[in-house]
């Protein structure tokens, strides 16, 4: 009960945190109008799912009826199984919507008011194509897996994405780094 209660504390403050600042805009000095908005919803949103997954899975697993039990659901894996990958699920449409929301700003500078971009380049194109290719193949096999039509499909779906991403991280922290 404490872990639950502390994880949907950390949730709700993330929550709470993200409509203050980007729906309500509470302490900002230059509030956000149009498209600069719907960028930074976007682009916050990514940002609050992917750094609360792991408190809202530990949520979505302890709050559950029968947590802790073995009951298996979906494809015959464990009912934590299935929340990670629908977890990796949410978090490649949220990053779908930053991806698409960078590409707005690439595509249509001129609407942006405080929001700007450098040059796109080869490698950037590159970078976002693999990117997006590999958030749709996580979803992709996601779907396969937990409609239980493929699960053996979209188990080596689900890994394959998973490698490229952590492939792609690692190569732009050492780019970055380096």
């Amino acid at each position: 009960r404490l872990l639950l209660a502390g994880a949907l504390g950390v949730v709700a403050l993330a929550v709470y945190q993200f409509a203050a600042f980007s729906i309500f805009q509470t302490g900002l000095t230059r509030p956000r109008r149009g498209a600069d908005q719907v960028f930074w919803l976007a682009a916050d949103g990514a940002r609050l799912v992917g750094m609360n997954l792991v408190h809202g899975l530990l949520v979505m697993m302890l709050a559950r009826p029968g947590a802790g039990d073995s009951a298996a659901a979906g494809p015959g894996w464990p009912d934590e199984t299935s929340l990670v990958v629908a977890a990796a699920a949410v978090n490649a449409a949220v990053n779908l919507a930053d991806e698409g929301v960078l590409l707005w700003v690439r595509l249509e500078p001129d609407l942006f008011k405080t929001i700007g971009t450098g040059a796109w380049t080869t490698h950037g194109r590159v970078m976002v194509a693999a990117r997006v290719a590999l958030y749709l193949v996580t979803l992709a096999g996601a779907a396969a897996a937990l409609l239980g039509r493929r699960p053996a499909v979209g188990r080596r779906l689900l890994v394959g994405a998973a490698a490229g991403l952590l492939a792609l991280s690692l190569y732009g922290y050492a780019r970055s780094t380096l």
